[in-house]
């Protein structure tokens, strides 16, 4: 996975502001308006009557930030972005007034992995350069040399998005996804394809991965294996080192109508139905010598979009506690206690809908 320079946008983007600030002029000035009332970025155009001054009244205020939320997602993925070696900047355009605040009663409490070493603040981020750009303002994305995501809002929908080049995104998962993508593709070190049932080296390195990449109480039986080989070898996902042709790490799963996950979809093939419309994923695996690559990451980002492409509804997995906040920050939500007692664990059900 190539190591990507990230640029986030703070209003709006990780923060969500606008409503409570859509509120507070409400209160103060005897409107009712709502967020969805805002069609421009000028928001004299929604608040008739008042000056830029009275809108901007209530960010002045310190106190107005101390309990503005995140917005879903955002701590979550951005965490795991510079754990898997990419560099993630704040680029925000907001006023100096506002930056003391904002630090301290918003940055330091839900996003403490980032200092004021990671904030960038410029009225001018075509100047900046990174691969991407995350914002909910137009202005910002235009004439700058990055991949241009913009996060949806009603107040950004009046842009041509095809005509301009950007890429709406409806939430942080969907961000999340593109950015996946994106690092996965400028990266050539790795070719990415569905297992060869008919290679035997390659279903014996496969199995041989699975054992080094789960205790034996975890792995899958390697008898478990060869029939997934056989019968479902188009959701047996790999990754390829491309100077070496061996199997660096593999997503692996099968098709089925049930939509909740029991420890039968390991051992009974029959379980299997082509064509169904969830997956249940069965490993995630990446050999030692490839983690903290963002290899993980690039193999969940290809499955999900190639079960998108089947029309599939939902995909599944189990894992332990401590990786329930890496798949959350992949888009999945947490079902809580699985029916799954694979291994003798207590595991939790994660949920992904496509």
């Amino acid at each position: 996975m190539k190591k990507l320079t990230i640029l986030v946008d703070w209003d709006g983007t990780i923060e969500d502001f606008m409503p409570r600030w859509v509120e507070r002029i409400n209160r103060d000035y005897g409107f009712d308006k709502t967020v969805e009332d805002l069609h421009s970025w000028d928001m004299r155009e929604t608040f008739v009557g008042l000056t830029t001054e009275q809108i901007e009244k209530a960010l002045h205020d310190p106190e107005f930030w101390r309990d503005v939320p995140p917005v879903p997602g955002a701590a979550e993925t951005m965490a795991r972005w510079r754990e898997e070696g990419h560099t993630v900047f704040i680029a925000t355009a907001a006023h100096y007034y506002q930056i003391a605040p904002k630090t301290d009663l918003f940055l330091k409490r839900y996003f403490p992995f980032m200092s004021w070493n990671d904030v960038i603040v410029t009225h001018h981020k075509q100047l900046l350069k990174a691969d991407v750009l995350i914002d909910d303002g137009v202005h910002n994305l235009l004439g700058g040399e990055y991949a241009r995501v913009l996060l949806d809002a009603p107040y950004n929908r009046f842009v041509d998005d095809e005509r301009e080049g950007i890429v709406r995104v409806r939430d942080w998962r969907e961000i999340a996804e593109y950015v996946d993508r994106l690092a996965a593709e400028e990266d050539g070190r790795f070719v990415f394809r569905h297992l060869d049932p008919d290679n035997a080296a390659e279903r014996a390195r496969a199995v041989e991965t699975e054992l080094i990449c789960f205790p034996p109480n975890e792995a899958c039986r390697p008898e478990d294996m060869q029939r997934r080989f056989d019968k479902a070898s188009e959701y047996f996902l790999v990754a390829v080192d491309r100077s070496t042709g061996l199997i660096a790490g593999f997503c692996n799963g099968v098709a089925t109508d049930d939509t909740r996950f029991t420890d039968k979809f390991f051992t009974d093939i029959d379980a299997h139905v082509p064509g169904g419309k969830n997956v249940m994923i069965l490993g995630l695996d990446v050999r030692p010598e490839y983690r903290r690559q963002g290899l993980a990451t690039a193999l969940m980002a290809r499955f999900i979009e190639e079960q998108r492409a089947r029309g599939c509804g939902k995909v599944y997995l189990t894992c332990l506690d401590h990786l329930v906040k890496m798949y959350e920050g992949m888009g999945y939500r947490d079902n809580g206690t699985s029916d799954s007692v694979w291994g003798g664990c207590v595991w939790h059900e994660m949920e992904y809908s496509l």
